[in-house]
């Protein structure tokens, strides 16, 4: 009887994939900024992984990170771009 001890396939650690990421024409540093961030917040924040994090922590760390892309002039140029043609800019 053959047995599988293949191991299955893992998916790259979150800074390989970025490092690959950052290749594709469309990962742009706009992206990466809000990537890095977004990745803060699904992470709990500072310390997220050493203690319980509340839906109500997320809330503020989501908040937080949604003013601080706010005052990039990236994510203004995003916004402006968008209400006035109706697509994406990729920056």
């Amino acid at each position: 009887m053959l047995t599988n001890t293949a191991q299955p396939a893992r998916s790259p650690p979150l800074g390989e994939a970025s490092r690959r990421a950052r290749k594709r024409p469309e990962a742009g540093g706009g992206n990466q900024i809000i990537a890095r961030k977004l990745a803060g917040i699904l992470c709990g924040g500072p310390g997220g992984a050493a203690k319980q994090v509340t839906e109500q922590d997320m809330f503020d760390l989501e908040r937080e990170v949604f003013l601080s892309l706010c005052g990039e002039q990236k994510t203004l140029d995003r916004m402006q771009h968008m209400l006035m043609n109706n697509k994406p800019l990729r920056n």
